[in-house]
């Protein structure tokens, strides 16, 4: 390289290098700034927002919507067919009963 071309780059290289410095600093001073100023400042006291809670709660059916949603699309494009679809009851034995219609749905002598 010819030396004109290296000291082009040797001024280019030094003078990102003092950029560099030169922001790293002013950064510095910067988060000093803020630092003393939120020092000076009075902390103001957290109030907590009041809570309003309906009387009656809301039921959301979305996740309900949803599922009849997915269920007729997957009745619609496979050849199986929905053996149960219900809202779920909480009893103790909900999964033996839920079992014995879905077997009972494969029967192919439709017990």
């Amino acid at each position: 390289m010819s030396q004109a071309v290296l000291s082009a780059v040797s001024k280019g290289v030094f003078s990102f290098a003092l950029m560099v410095v030169l922001a790293g600093l002013c950064a510095l001073i910067i988060r000093g700034i803020v630092h003393l100023l939120a020092r000076t400042q009075p902390k103001a006291p957290l109030v907590a927002p009041e809570l309003t809670v309906p009387v009656k709660p809301v039921r959301d059916d979305s996740a309900v919507i949803a599922a009849v949603i997915a269920a007729a699309a997957q009745a619609t494009t496979t050849p199986h067919r929905i053996v149960y679809l219900a809202e779920q009851k909480r009893s103790a034995n909900w999964i033996t009963e839920v079992r014995s219609r879905h077997h009972g749905g494969h029967s192919p002598y439709g017990r």
